[in-house]
């Protein structure tokens, strides 16, 4: 068969590799020069740094997302980050108990809610590498149990654990980096703690660029055609069934674009279902600095919350200063806040010799990353977790797939690894049957 992967991120790499393996003939195209979307780095003045929001990822989903491509992880050399993030008064560290002796008197009721949210989450992780998990895989797992806890939102989760409003503020605050409130929030985001104490939480020595290079690597190496600087501007249909990309010939179809953007950009969707996705809020990349410093000794990340929240990130003498912000917003607002940032003393407290070398606004992540919207994906919450997020077989067009974040309940570099794979067994399992 011959298969064309639309887009180079995480996601459209690993299903590249996945299919080629299987002996197809793919061909894969990146309109940007570069592979890697938003997990992709870039060098300024000799020094490499990570460009997007992506700065963490779980070990186990990565590997066993690359165990289904050939890739060993050990060549990513991931290294675990023992001072992980804090947000004062409270600091998160790997160790678990390390954390709780932190926390003092709220210490017992922390490692009670890691508890209770681990067992939960280890119930439902086989679903994590399911194309689209349903209740009645829930019950063949003897899993059904659960199936209250998926129905609440963060906030009631929240509200019932029992922890002081500081720690409650530390383990939510990834919910405000998407720019969404607790309440709206899917329950699985109290996964978190216990991701990070039971699984853990790591970086590749080289950064998170790492990933998307050695998988291109990988990928060209098992006969996987790369096309950069090469975007694609329509897929082809005819009677229902997907028959080109531009106009190159193909089989099938794996569009690692914005899956919404794919719907409404790419092809001809049904009015009803281009209406349903355009209302689905999205996430905004939000503002982002990239600097040199020394000096700097503490977490690897630094939230600060007042007015807007800001987080430092900090890998070996390179800085990225993130902050959430509107998409709607002009480019003078985005401008003006992104200003407003670097201005805030607050992030050079323990730092020497800064200098800022890069920065984007939201309107720029969409210029430079061909974004869909001036977004990354769908925002996940409560509402889009209970229906299931976009599919990767297209209902309506035989022939298209989709990977990424926008079809993965979960937005680590190692849920966009697994979500290609997903895309590319459902295409084999539909060529093994003859469906397409």
């Amino acid at each position: 068969m011959r298969i064309a992967v639309i887009g180079g991120g995480v996601g459209g790499l690993t299903a590249a590799t996945r299919l080629a393996i299987r002996g197809h003939d793919v061909q894969l195209f990146e309109a940007r020069e570069q592979l890697g979307g938003l997990a992709s780095g870039f060098q300024r003045d000799g020094v490499w740094f990570d460009g997007g929001p992506y700065i963490l990822l779980d070990r186990p989903g990565l590997e066993w997302a690359c165990e289904q491509i050939g890739f060993d992880v050990a060549t990513l050399a991931l290294k675990p980050v023992e001072e992980l993030y804090e947000v004062p008064p409270i600091s998160i560290y790997l160790d678990l108990e390390r954390t709780a002796d932190a926390l003092g008197s709220a210490g017992r009721a922390y490692r009670d809610f890691v508890s209770q949210m681990d067992r939960i989450r280890m119930k439902l992780a086989p679903l994590l590498r399911m194309s689209h998990p349903t209740i009645f895989d829930l019950a063949r797992r003897g899993s059904l149990s659960v199936a209250p806890f998926l129905l609440r939102s963060l906030g009631s989760v929240m509200r019932k654990s029992g922890l002081p409003q500081d720690v409650v503020k530390a383990i939510t605050i990834w919910t405000h980096v998407a720019g969404q409130q607790i309440d709206s929030a899917p329950s699985v985001m109290a996964f978190i703690p216990a991701l990070i104490h039971r699984v853990g939480a790591f970086v590749p020595a080289d950064g998170m660029r790492a990933v998307p290079q050695s998988l291109a690597d990988h990928a060209r190496s098992k006969g996987v055609t790369i096309h950069c600087g090469k975007p694609i501007y329509r897929i082809a249909i005819r009677n229902g069934r997907v028959v080109a990309v531009n106009a190159v010939s193909c089989d099938a179809v794996v569009s690692n674009y914005n899956a919404i953007g794919t719907y409404d950009n790419l092809v001809e969707s049904p009015p009803r279902v281009r209406r349903r996705l355009r209302a689905l809020p999205l996430q905004s990349p939000g503002l982002c600095a990239y600097l040199t410093a020394s000096g700097g000794e503490g977490p690897y990340l630094r939230f600060r919350e007042k007015e807007e929240l800001q987080l430092r990130v900090r890998l070996g003498n390179t800085v990225r200063m993130i902050m959430p912000f509107d998409r709607h917003a002009s480019e003078d607002q985005q401008s003006a806040a992104l200003q407003r940032m670097l201005d805030d003393p607050w992030w050079r407290e323990d730092l020497r010799d800064v200098h800022v070398v890069h920065s984007r606004t939201v309107r720029e992540w969409g210029r430079e990353m061909n974004l869909y919207r001036d977004s990354m994906n769908p925002v996940m919450t409560r509402r889009l977790m209970l229906r299931g997020r976009i599919a990767h077989r297209s209902p309506w067009i035989k022939g298209l797939y989709l990977a990424g974040a926008s079809t993965h309940p979960g937005q680590w570099v190692s849920f966009c690894a697994i979500s290609g794979v997903l895309a590319a067994d459902l295409l084999l399992s539909d060529h093994a049957a003859g469906s397409i």
